[in-house]
């Protein structure tokens, strides 16, 4: 379990963590973050409820977050910045449930194997009122012989009309023995909604890096500025501070190591 760091903007509330549960109060907004030190037994937690109008910024950085669920209620909103780095033997397992109506869910992960490390990413978002909206970005990079298994499912309930969803997996392959496998996945029992999905993987665009080459500059240099474009959208919405300097150094450390046999 991580370290929790709590910071709370408009309305001054604490959160409230109680067998197990997390709870984001009425019309607060808060950020959470969580590192990879060991908290006091009294912040562990598995489960967050974020009450009417209230509003999480949460970012996961250098710990996997396991198995978490996340409730909604009407008017609230949850915002997920995740990044796992290096070599290590993972299974994520997500579940957010958007309760109320207008609730928001915004999920973004990165990850980027190396070495022999095997990751298990599972995602289920579910509408069970009218007029939400959410949105799942995955994003990895898988190096050496590593693995990536991603599965990402939006449902919505038949009385979740009006709702919006956006699903999109993309996978980058840095090593011809690595392997990315993706599933974006709707389940929809209703009308009236607007859903989108989408799933690549790939390697490096082999066009761009002679692009680049011929024009000077280093092909291994051409490659990293590839990958963190890759990477960009997910890290740059990360609020600044140690989170966001020591994910990019995570990641600068990672591309530095990426593409050696």
């Amino acid at each position: 379990m991580s370290t929790r760091q709590l910071k709370t903007q408009q309305k001054i509330a604490q959160p409230t963590i109680k067998k197990g549960v997390l709870v984001v109060p009425k019309n607060s907004r808060m950020e959470l973050t969580e590192g990879a030190e060991r908290p006091n037994q009294d912040q562990e937690y598995e489960d967050i409820v974020i009450e009417t109008g209230g509003r999480l910024l949460h970012t996961v950085y250098k710990t996997p977050y396991k198995s978490r669920s996340v409730a909604i209620a009407a008017n609230a909103s949850y915002e997920l910045r995740c990044l796992t780095v290096g070599e290590q033997q993972i299974v994520n397992n997500l579940t957010v449930e958007l309760k109320g109506e207008r609730a928001e869910a915004h999920i973004f992960i990165l990850t980027a194997t190396s070495g022999t490390s095997k990751l298990q990413e599972r995602i289920h978002i579910i509408h069970r009122a009218p007029n939400c909206t959410s949105t799942v970005l995955h994003r990895a990079f898988a190096s050496h012989e590593s693995t990536v298994d991603f599965t990402g499912t939006i449902s919505i309930a038949p009385q979740a009309k009006k709702s919006n969803a956006k699903l999109t997996s993309n996978g980058l392959l840095l090593s011809p023995h690595a392997l990315i496998r993706t599933r974006p996945e709707f389940e929809i029992l209703t009308s009236d909604v607007g859903c989108r999905h989408g799933a690549t993987i790939g390697e490096l665009d082999e066009a761009a890096l002679f692009y680049m080459t011929s024009r000077g500059i280093d092909l291994m240099q051409a490659k990293r500025l590839l990958t963190v474009a890759f990477a960009k959208e997910i890290l740059t919405g990360m609020p600044e501070g140690p989170a966001k300097n020591e994910s990019t150094a995570a990641l600068d450390y990672f591309l530095d190591h990426a593409y050696a046999v």
